[in-house]
């Protein structure tokens, strides 16, 4: 059952980023990747890697998910997306009481605590990496449910921001803020930045404020 799940779901994103004009290729090879994502959809220069995965898998699957998600933010116009499959229970709780939402957050929570781990390390670079992962999965969903989900494929993290901004669903000072790790997101992937401890926890409690904060929203 859920091996069907998993393939009716790829299937349907296949269907879903060639209708949005987006060549698809399914677990494609990438330089210096250990795993294959299920799918990669390109289009206009940018690219979108895509993991399905569900409750039972994504334990499993942690090792792997965190490196797409790394791999992503070191390369410029590249997303990662985390698809959960739908399982049709007899009951299915919506919005945050939803059991695919709570492995998301749990999986948001891990990454926040692997950062505090790196920033202790003294390894400040990974650990905003990991940051800045997490921070553009949950802007991305303040987005998602506010505007038509093909409009929201198409903006950049930079859109997003404004976006966000302009509809009053993010403040001015989180605006800005959210400005700032881009501009260091940007300059950390060429090697152009030096982030030291005191910058990396203020990033942590900021990502971890506004998990927060949109867990209760």
């Amino acid at each position: 059952m859920i091996v069907k799940l998993h393939a009716r779901k790829i299937k349907e994103l296949q269907e879903e980023f060639r209708a949005l004009g987006y060549d698809v290729k399914l677990e494609p090879k990438l330089p210096d990747l250990q795993w294959s994502p299920d799918l990669i959809a390109r289009k206009g220069g940018k690219m979108i890697i895509v993991e399905v995965v569900s409750k039972e898998s994504m334990p499993a699957l942690a090792d792997k998910l965190k490196e797409l998600a790394r791999y992503a933010e070191q390369k410029e116009d590249v997303r990662f997306d985390l698809v959960m499959t739908k399982p049709r229970p007899r009951r299915i709780k919506q919005g945050k009481g939803n059991v695919e939402y709570e492995i998301i957050m749990k999986m948001r929570r891990r990454m926040l605590y692997d950062a505090k781990l790196l920033i202790k390390a003294g390894k400040q670079e990974s650990a905003f990496l990991l940051l800045f992962s997490v921070l553009e999965s949950l802007i991305r969903e303040v987005l998602a449910k506010n505007i038509d989900v093909e409009e929201a494929v198409t903006l950049s993290k930079t859109e997003i921001t404004t976006r966000l901004a302009e509809d009053k669903l993010i403040s001015k000072s989180n605006e800005r803020l959210i400005r700032k790790m881009i501009s260091i997101r940007n300059k950390a992937v060429h090697g152009n930045t030096s982030i030291n401890q005191s910058m990396s926890i203020d990033i942590l409690e900021f990502v971890s404020n506004f998990l927060r904060h949109v867990k209760s929203n």
